[in-house]
């Protein structure tokens, strides 16, 4: 029952530092997009293929 638990919650933390990494990358990925005078799309101009 004990290991269990020690399982559940390492696993808890497993998952919970992969979504840290995550949000850190996408964080530097836009932080290095965010250039001023960049040229921006609106949503409503793309041209969606379907």
């Amino acid at each position: 029952m004990k290991d269990q638990f020690i399982q559940e919650l390492a696993e808890e933390f497993i998952q919970e530092t992969i979504e840290h990494g995550e949000d850190i990358a996408l964080a530097e990925l836009s932080i290095k997009r965010n250039t001023p005078g960049a040229e921006t799309v609106d949503y409503e101009d793309v041209k969606w293929r379907c």
